[in-house]
């Protein structure tokens, strides 16, 4: 640790914590709703492909364009079955489980019974591999750390046979806490806030080098800037995945995304952000070229 360790500390816990509730909440995926589909073998491609979980009052179909997600189901089914060891003969199935914001979660059921999950990320989802790299890598530090995560089975974040990047992970028992939330005693509620509490004060418990986000070292592309993590081996922290990072045109900025070890770029690097894309993209606001007393009269 440098001297700068207290806010860097806060600042990269901060964002393992927000990723530990996502994946908090993957972990305990449940029953399907009527919205979410059951497929024998491939299935019915158009719902695997498409999404079904709500609408929009403005802008639907640019909003249903974002999470299109075509993929090869076949392909994603050899990986799943070489990811636990079995022949695709053994795969009973896939459903969608799923679907959120930024990625679409199936469950691909075997013929004994048991099953695993694939995540897998919409091509609007930002930034492309990195965001992938890094929950592959947050997981695994989480689990370094003693929290209860899923163990991812196989990943991609490049070009595959599937046609996507993806996760492959155990599907951990369990119901989403949402569904018992209200009917359980306050004692029960109170258990597992302290529970919840408990597990953030392990990742709370562990100070890192800077602030970035969470890699292995071989999935960041040759000359990525990163720094080692060196109580965990092959770990690393690298540039933000944050999606503010790459929002819309900010993808193709040549800005400085870290990792930083010093908490005045840390905090000076989201408003160099900003400022780039304002130079590059940004347009007036107002109706009148000039803004002074007399032209808003």
């Amino acid at each position: 640790m440098t001297s700068h360790g207290p806010l860097l500390h806060t600042r990269w816990l901060r964002f393992v914590s927000r990723n530990f509730h996502r994946l908090f909440s993957l972990r305990c995926a449940g029953e399907t709703n009527p919205s979410q589909v059951a497929a024998e073998g491939m299935g019915d491609a158009d719902e695997l492909f498409k999404y079904t979980s709500g609408r929009w009052i403005y802008n639907e179909p640019r909003r249903l364009a974002e999470r299109d997600l075509v993929f090869n189901v076949d392909e994603l089914k050899k990986a799943a079955a070489t990811a636990v060891g079995r022949p695709v003969s053994e795969i009973r199935g896939i459903r969608k489980l799923a679907e959120w914001g930024f990625n679409r979660v199936f469950d691909i059921s075997m013929k004994d019974g048991s099953s695993l999950l694939a995540r897998l990320p919409y091509s609007s989802t930002m930034p492309r591999r990195l965001a992938v790299a890094s929950e592959v890598a947050t997981l695994a530090f989480v689990r370094a750390c003693g929290i209860p995560a899923p163990r991812v089975l196989g990943y991609s974040a490049y070009d595959n046979p599937v046609g996507v990047e993806y996760i492959l992970m155990e599907k951990l028992p369990g119901s989403p806490i949402g569904d018992a939330w209200f009917s359980l005693p306050e004692k029960a509620r109170l258990k597992v806030l302290h529970e919840i509490i408990t597990l953030e004060a392990k990742l709370f418990a562990n100070s890192l080098p800077a602030s970035g986000s969470i890699y292995f070292a071989h999935d960041l592309p040759p000359g990525t800037p990163n720094v080692p993590l060196s109580d965990w081996e092959g770990l690393c922290i690298g540039p933000y995945a944050n999606l503010r990072w790459w929002f819309n045109e900010r993808a193709s900025l040549d800005i400085d995304r870290g990792p930083h070890n010093d908490p005045c770029r840390a905090l000076q690097a989201p408003a160099g952000k900003e400022l780039a894309w304002i130079r590059t993209y940004g347009k007036p606001r107002l109706w009148k070229a000039s803004f002074s007393l007399s032209t808003c009269l």
